[in-house]
């Protein structure tokens, strides 16, 4: 009887994993895209994007959203998906690719099931480049509604309301987020992210996001002694005020 019941609770044991998910469908792994872009101004696109569809489902509460640094070290890899989602401990798994192409953003992405390996949503997007925050928003959207999360009103205002009226702004923006976002924190990447930051902010002066991400810029320049002069001390106070 005790070698019965043994041998009954290792069988419940190792089919166990294959009838229930190791993690919830609400803990979830956004890889970095694929770029496919080539060398130019809407290079650094993808990072920009990533890094934006990381802020937005991290609004919802009813989601645990591994943070970037963590799927950073999966751009590119070719580990199974399963594995993946063991490591980070995850149930949905979001991959894709970005691309700009004569004026055109295209976006693939998909929403797998880690425990299944089965697709729980997928979209191919082709717009314009100032399509980019309604794209944006719609997968963050289609998302959370294809995991089964919950999601408050206001949850959904923040989600779905762009953070500037003006298109190209948040381009410029999205460009500056994924030039600063690429490793080692060189100077000319930084210093272009500036650039591009301060463009946004003359289209549009009141955009909050670029004025964040400008001081952090600033900081990040004195920090590691690109230029750290008072003048750059001061250019970081100026923008992050309200």
């Amino acid at each position: 009887m005790v070698a019965a019941g043994g041998a009954l609770y290792l069988s419940r044991s190792v089919w166990r994993p294959a009838a229930e998910a190791a993690h919830p469908r609400t803990a979830i792994a956004v890889l970095p895209p694929q770029n496919l872009s080539a060398a130019g101004p809407n290079a650094y696109f993808a990072g920009g994007l990533h890094d934006e569809l990381l802020t937005q489902l991290s609004k919802v509460a009813s989601l645990k959203v591994i943070r970037r640094t963590s799927v950073m070290g999966y751009q590119a890899t070719t580990k199974p998906l399963r594995q993946i989602a063991d490591e980070l401990g995850v149930g949905s798994i979001v991959e894709g690719s970005v691309q700009v192409v004569n004026g055109r953003l295209r976006v693939n992405v998909q929403l797998i099931d880690a425990a299944t390996d089965q697709h729980l949503w997928a979209e191919r997007y082709d717009r314009t480049l100032d399509d980019a925050f309604a794209i944006q928003s719609e997968v963050a959207q289609k998302i959370v509604a294809a995991v089964g999360a919950a999601l408050s009103g206001d949850e959904q205002g923040r989600i779905t309301t762009a953070p500037t009226a003006n298109a190209e702004a948040y381009r410029l923006y999205l460009q500056g987020r994924g030039l600063q976002r690429l490793p080692g924190m060189l100077a000319p990447n930084l210093k272009a992210a500036q650039l591009a930051y301060e463009r946004a902010l003359t289209l549009d002066p009141a955009f909050a996001l670029a004025h964040a991400a400008l001081s952090h810029v600033h900081g990040r320049m004195y920090w590691f002694r690109y230029d750290a002069t008072e003048a750059r001390t001061t250019s970081g106070i100026w923008a992050a005020r309200p």
